[in-house]
């Protein structure tokens, strides 16, 4: 079985923390110099930064070095110094801090368009010695993050609970697709991403193809638009997309197209298409929905193998067939990762 050593990024501030406030507060500590003999330290992944910029406190609350924990998650930040206004992205997501700005700026990128929203802050964005200061929890939230308080310790976390983190890197292989899958709901970008053009055929439904054995890597199905998918730091990460060159992009003929490599405007590195796959189709028009399993052979055949329609206001309520599992019989997992 290969293995892949997976990293996990933390975010912690050693000191006394409030719980139930929207960001950190020591009350009676309002300068910089109070914080740091207070002993409050920021550290990624067990480690302590070591920056010429330590929190400092605003009105009681919090503000961390925005350079240092962003880029400690991955993120690129740029400043212009202009307009004071500082940048943060990260795949398809990014936020802009103006100086002593009660408001930030959240840009979205989707397979619809952008999303583009303006957001309160709990403080504005300061600047000290000439570095940018925001509220932590702001920064990882909209990033994706869960920000969690205990034990003196301010975390960024997976949204993932423990288990299902577990289940998603360890675990069975059905049970892994399926929060692989849930993850498929909420994807990020390496690259603009491409919109769909034909509303035709399953254009209601998601289609995901899974290489055999695998639960962190898989292809996603919307209408003539497929998309490489690769589960990284617990986010779905969409590296590669193609426009198929189906007319009709029913599931059969949208597998037949990927397969045989017929695509265009490809963004990434293209794949190539090979060996076995394992499927599965979601739709939901309400009060109906309907939900489809199988596997496609290295001959490029579809097999279904279990199939579930159902009614919310209908007496017969739900019709079920066959195996509902995204998983073929004795299939065996090839990928882990060890945390």
């Amino acid at each position: 079985m290969m293995k892949m050593v997976r990293k996990r990024i933390t975010v912690a501030i050693a000191t006394v923390l409030l719980a139930g406030v929207p960001f950190m507060t020591w009350p009676g500590i309002t300068t910089q110099a109070e914080a740091a003999s207070a002993g409050v330290q920021i550290t990624v992944m067990g480690k302590a930064v070591q920056s010429d910029s330590p929190s400092i406190i605003d009105r009681g609350g919090v503000l961390i070095p925005l350079r240092v924990v962003a880029e400690a998650f991955g993120a690129a930040v740029q400043w212009d110094a202009k307009t004071s206004t500082a940048t943060v992205r990260r795949w398809s997501v990014t936020a802009q801090f103006k100086s002593n700005s009660q408001v930030a700026v959240i840009d979205r990128e989707m397979s619809g368009g952008t999303s583009h929203s303006t957001v309160q802050l709990d403080a504005p964005m300061k600047l000290y010695n000439n570095r940018a200061y925001v509220p932590l929890r702001f920064l990882g939230t909209q990033f994706g993050y869960k920000v969690t308080w205990h034990d003196h310790i301010a975390a960024l976390d997976s949204k993932l609970s423990a288990k299902d983190q577990r289940t998603l890197f360890e675990g069975d292989l059905k049970d892994a697709r399926k929060i692989a899958n849930g993850l498929g709901g909420d994807l990020y970008y390496t690259h603009d991403p491409l919109t769909p053009r034909n509303y035709v055929g399953d254009r209601d439904g998601v289609t995901t193809l899974f290489p055999e054995g695998e639960a962190l890597h898989f292809y996603r199905f919307e209408d003539d638009i497929v998309s490489q998918v690769e589960i990284k730091d617990d986010f779905a990460l969409v590296t590669w997309q193609g426009r198929l060159n189906c007319t009709t992009c029913t599931k059969e003929n949208a597998f037949q197209s990927f397969m045989n490599q017929q695509w265009t405007d490809g963004q990434g590195i293209a794949p190539n298409p090979s060996g076995d796959y394992v499927y599965s189709y979601f739709r939901i028009f309400r009060p109906e929905g309907w939900s489809e399993y199988g596997y496609v052979d290295a001959d490029r055949k579809l097999t279904q193998t279990g199939y579930n329609h159902y009614n919310s206001i209908s007496e017969n309520g739900e019709t079920k067939t066959g195996t509902l599992e995204i998983m073929k019989t004795g299939e065996q997992r090839t990928d882990s990762v060890i945390k």
